[in-house]
């Protein structure tokens, strides 16, 4: 027969076990957890996670919602690289020699909102999966940007926007997979 003390423990110890179930039942967050799935496959997971909760609509964004929000993020962001990238072309003082590269990354700017125009015109029309197909192909101008120039250094001023810009696709076209598939 157990004893009074093994009995406690085992009482104590089944009320600390439902204790936490409670908590932690109560305590899931639809929106974080869809943060994570998404963020822990990007290359820079705070950013991304940064990025989704600093820009939210609503504390309660579905999957749905995400999507549409990492859409607007990558129109968003990818139409101030290009601005900043046109400015720099269109600028006196740029060398002769870079300029026939910024010339190219300008247009590959513009095929990324091209495509990321189209996606959001997919998505809108429900048609996901044709809307993954477009923002897949959206980091290969990103790639053909960068490899205009000859050294790395040469085209630093852009290394971190086409770094957040990757990023951005790929929140995209993570949480674009989750609604499509």
């Amino acid at each position: 027969m157990p004893s009074l003390h093994h009995s406690q423990r085992n009482f104590v110890v089944f009320i600390v076990f439902m204790l936490l179930f409670i908590h932690s039942a109560h305590g899931i967050d639809p929106t974080q957890e869809w943060i994570d799935k998404i963020c822990f496959q990007t290359l820079n997971y705070g950013f991304c996670s940064k990025t989704f909760e600093d820009n939210l609509k609503s504390p309660s964004t579905d999957i749905l919602g995400l999507t549409e929000l990492a859409i607007e993020l990558v129109l968003k962001n990818a139409t101030n690289t290009f601005t900043y990238t046109w400015t720099i072309l269109n600028n006196a003082t740029t060398s002769p020699k870079v300029k026939p590269v910024l010339a190219g990354c300008v247009k590959d700017y513009q095929t990324i909102l091209k495509d990321f125009l189209l996606a959001s015109k997919d998505f809108t029309r429900k048609r996901y999966k044709k809307m993954v197909a477009r923002e897949s192909a959206a980091v290969k101008p990103i790639d053909k940007c960068e490899s205009g120039f000859s050294h790395k250094s040469s085209f630093s001023f852009l290394a971190e926007r086409n770094e957040q810009l990757r990023i951005l696709i790929s929140m995209s076209v993570i949480a674009g997979g989750y609604v499509a598939y």
